[in-house]
């Protein structure tokens, strides 16, 4: 499987359905739609609509359904990061690379973008091209991703925690809430759009499996808030350290985080066992997190090595600078060689994984697909 083109596919409907839900439910007459539109068409990973459509791809679903339920949950985050950078939370001005909504309308257009937003996104679930029944089943899971037992929890956990340090269980809570729960929805919707019922087993492993690459996104970026530069992430870092906020790096390190990433990308690799071959674009976007850790740390850390030479002031004694030049250089090449090693063990453990969950199939002579379609019937 070609990874990158296939992301790039889904990542093309996505867009596409984000259009043509802007067109029929964001009207550019609007100055609170130009705004929801300046956020939501402003770029981004699209993480959460492309698992909505690989999961209901792997299962053989509505393929127009599902795009609208993909619209629908990023709709649903990009509310979520208009307010999350308002002045009353978290008070950044920068967003994928851009300012933020509140710094390009103001607060009070940026706050009712927000709430746009959100209130459309059910109403994309509720006009696609679906079932009642399975419309409803996409309006819960994503009332239960973003609502008060889901991402809205999480904030006010986190909130709450700026205050007080968070014990280990503690910051899990807030994140399996603020950033899980919503990735969780994200593969709901793509089983409701399969019409796989939320009994059964495969969409039991598949919440499983979001749930474990919530905390590695999440794990992640609190890596990349340390590592990487607000260029390369297009949004402010450090934030955390400034604020004293508990994170898996105050907790952990950068290399403990980095094995709780590694834990955690496993269990999600785990969860996929029972599905074989047709969920190996799920197991390679579990990969892709912790390449992504690899590949931005690096690029921060070159980039606050340049910074440093570039500033050094050639009137200063020479013994100092050559001997903070030294140890900053040893210390980049510890972490360079550390990222790789990390990289390369991540790969060998994925293609092992593959290789085995092939063999197993071709061994025992499973026909999965059929063995699913009995399972959700």
């Amino acid at each position: 499987m070609d990874y990158a083109k296939q992301y790039q596919e889904y990542l093309a409907r996505a867009n596409h359905a984000l259009e043509k839900a802007c067109e029929t439910f964001l009207p550019e007459e609007s100055e609170v739609c130009r705004a929801a539109r300046y956020s939501l068409l402003g770029g981004g990973k699209r993480i959460r609509a492309v698992l909505v459509l690989a999961v209901c791809d792997m299962l053989n679903g509505s393929a127009e359904a599902a795009e609208q339920f993909a619209a629908a949950v990023e709709m649903l985050h990009c509310y979520s990061l208009i307010h999350d950078d308002l002045p009353c939370m978290d008070n950044d001005d920068l967003r994928r690379g851009k300012p933020s909504c509140h710094k390009a309308f103001g607060e009070s257009t940026a706050m009712l973008a927000g709430d746009v937003l959100l209130t459309e996104a059910f109403n994309v679930v509720a006009n696609a091209p679906a079932s009642p029944i399975v419309s409803v089943q996409a309006a819960r899971a994503l009332g239960a991703g973003a609502g008060s037992h889901g991402m809205v929890y999480g904030q006010e956990l986190d909130l709450k925690y700026e205050a007080l340090a968070a014990t280990e269980e503690q910051l899990r809570l807030i994140h399996r809430n603020k950033t899980g729960a919503l990735i969780i929805a994200a593969v709901e919707l793509g089983c409701a759009a399969a019409g796989v019922k939320a009994d059964t087993a495969i969409r039991k492993s598949l919440v499983r499996y979001a749930a474990e690459v919530g905390l590695v996104f999440q794990i992640v970026d609190d890596i990349l808030d340390v590592t990487s530069t607000t260029e390369e992430l297009g949004k402010p870092v450090g934030s955390d350290a400034d604020n004293d906020k508990t994170t898996f790096i105050t907790l952990y390190g950068l290399q403990g985080a980095h094995e709780k990433a590694e834990h955690h990308n496993a269990a999600a690799l785990a969860a996929l066992d029972a599905l074989g071959p047709k969920a190996d674009f799920l197991r390679l976007m579990a990969a892709e997190l912790l390449e992504r850790t690899a590949d931005e740390s690096l690029a921060g850390l070159l980039a606050q090595a340049e910074d440093m030479v570039g500033h050094l002031d050639p009137m200063e004694e020479g013994a100092v600078v050559y001997a903070e030049l030294i140890a900053a250089t040893g210390s980049l090449k510890g972490k360079v060689d550390e990222l790789n090693q990390m990289l390369a063990d991540n790969l060998a453990r994925l293609r092992k994984a593959l290789a085995d969950a092939r063999e197993d199939a071709l061994s025992k002579h499973v026909f999965y697909y059929g063995a699913d379609r009995e399972s959700s019937e």
